[in-house]
C-alpha cells in the first residue's frame, strides 16, 4: 500500500515545488483454519469425506486467494477458490488407506501463504459382528434353562458385549456372558435374543425361540387323621408347583367315591363332617385330594380318616318306691352322637350280674322283690353297629 501527501508554495517566491509522501505499509499474510473434519478424525475406507474451511485476507478479496488441499498421501486434492466470505470446502470418498495429513493452504496476491493442517486415519471397515442364539430351547417352568451363545463372532475384531433378552422381562449382560441360564415362572412360549456388541462399536442380534412347558402341581394331603363320630374333624394340606405363577384350586372328596365335597382356590383346610350323613358312623374312610393350576396341571394324592365309636349315655328311672309284693317300672333313655347307630338294650334288674332283659324296648317291669329294702337296677346299651 502507498500514501502519498503534497505541500506547495514558499512565502514571497516566485517559484512552486510539490512535496510528496510516500509510505509502504508490509503485505500480511492469509488466514486459514479446517473446520471439518477435526484433527485425528478416523473413518472407513470409501466413506464420503466433507472437508470444510475458511480463507481470508486483509489486503485481497478473498476469492482471489489460491487455495491448496492437499494429502500426505494422495498429493493435492482441491484447489477451488473461496466464495466472497472466505468459505472453501470439497468432499470426496476416494482417499486411500492409511494416515493422512491434510493441509489447506492459501496463497495471496503478494505471494505470502499460510497453512493449517489435520491428521485423519481411513481404515477398513469395521464389519458387524454376527450373534449365533442357537435353539430353539424348550424346558420346564421353574426350572433353569441353559443357552448357548457361544458360536458368535467377529470377523475383524472382538465381541466385547453379550446382552440375553429372555423375553419374559428379564435380562442380562456381560463380556463373557456367551452362555447363561434363566428360569421361567410360567408355562408358555417366549422369544429368546441375543445382541452382540464389537470392539468398533458394531451391533447385530438374533432370535428364537423357548418352549416352556407347564408343571404339575404336588399336593401333601397328611394324615392318617381321626375323630369321634358326632364332630367336624379337621384337614389341612399343601402343595408345591414350581410355576410360581400358578393358580392352585384345592378339590376335597370324602369317601373317595367321586363325589367333590369341597373345593376352592387355595382351600387348604376343611373339616371332615362326621356329624351328618353319611360319615356320622364309626369307620375308616378314604380322603382323595386333587390340586389343579390355572395352566390343567394335576396331582392327587390321599389320606385316611378314622372315625371312632363314641359310647352312648344311658339314664333310667322307676316309680318307686312301691310297696312290698308291687311291680317296678324301669324307664331307660340314652343319647348317642353316632346318629347311624343301632342299639341293643338289656336290664339287670338287681345289678348282680343276670341280664333278666335283653334286646326289649325301653320300659320293663322287674320282678316282685320279698324283702323291703333298696334294689339296684343296671341298664346297658350295647350298639349292635
Amino acid at each position: 500500500d502507498i500514501t502519498a501527501s503534497t505541500n506547495c508554495s514558499e512565502i514571497n517566491s516566485d517559484s512552486s515545488y510539490t512535496v510528496t509522501n510516500i509510505q509502504v505499509v508490509p503485505n500480511t499474510p492469509p488466514t486459514v483454519q479446517i473446520l471439518n473434519p477435526l484433527d485425528g478424525y478416523v473413518v472407513d475406507f470409501g466413506s464420503l469425506i466433507n472437508f470444510v474451511g475458511t480463507a481470508t485476507d486483509v489486503e485481497d478479496d478473498n476469492d482471489l486467494l489460491t487455495i491448496e488441499w492437499a494429502s500426505s498421501l494422495d498429493g493435492v486434492l482441491d484447489t477451488t477458490s473461496p466464495d466472497a466470505f472466505g468459505n472453501v470446502g470439497f468432499s470426496t470418498a476416494g482417499l486411500s488407506l492409511g494416515v493422512h495429513v491434510i493441509n489447506l493452504t492459501a496463497i495471496d496476491s503478494g505471494g505470502l501463504s499460510t497453512t493449517d493442517q489435520i491428521t485423519i486415519t481411513v481404515q477398513w471397515p469395521n464389519m458387524p459382528p454376527v450373534s449365533v442364539v442357537g435353539g430353539p430351547y424348550s424346558g420346564t417352568e421353574g426350572l433353569p434353562v441353559s443357552f448357548d451363545g457361544s458360536a458368535s463372532y467377529d470377523p475383524d475384531g472382538s465381541i466385547i458385549m453379550y446382552i440375553w433378552d429372555y423375553g419374559d422381562g428379564q435380562s442380562d449382560s456381560g463380556a463373557t456372558l456367551d452362555q447363561t441360564t434363566h428360569t421361567y415362572n410360567d408355562d408358555g412360549v417366549y422369544i429368546l435374543n441375543l445382541t452382540v456388541i464389537d470392539d468398533g462399536g458394531r451391533v447385530n442380534s438374533s432370535t428364537t425361540t423357548v418352549s416352556i412347558s407347564n408343571a404339575d402341581p404336588i399336593p401333601s394331603i397328611g394324615g392318617p387323621y381321626s375323630g369321634d363320630e358326632g364332630t367336624l374333624i379337621p384337614l389341612s394340606a399343601s402343595a408345591t408347583d414350581l410355576g410360581s405363577n400358578d393358580v392352585l384350586t384345592y378339590s376335597w372328596d370324602f369317601g373317595d367315591d367321586g363325589t367333590v365335597e369341597y373345593s376352592g382356590v387355595d382351600l387348604t383346610s376343611v373339616d371332615f363332617d362326621a356329624i351328618n350323613p353319611p360319615y356320622n358312623d364309626d369307620g375308616t374312610y378314604t380322603v382323595r385330594l386333587n390340586v389343579t393350576d390355572d395352566d390343567g396341571g394335576q396331582g392327587t394324592t390321599t389320606t385316611t380318616v378314622t372315625v371312632l365309636n363314641v359310647d352312648p349315655v344311658v339314664s333310667a328311672s322307676n316309680n318307686g318306691p312301691v310297696d312290698e309284693g308291687q311291680n317296678v317300672t324301669i324307664t331307660a333313655s340314652f343319647t348317642d352322637q353316632g346318629l347311624n347307630d343301632t342299639h341293643t338294650f338289656s336290664f339287670d334288674c338287681g345289678n348282680d350280674g343276670s341280664w333278666e332283659y335283653t334286646n326289649i324296648a325301653f320300659n320293663v317291669v322287674c320282678l316282685l322283690y320279698t324283702s323291703p329294702s333298696p334294689r339296684d337296677l343296671s341298664t346297658s346299651r350295647m350298639p349292635s353297629s
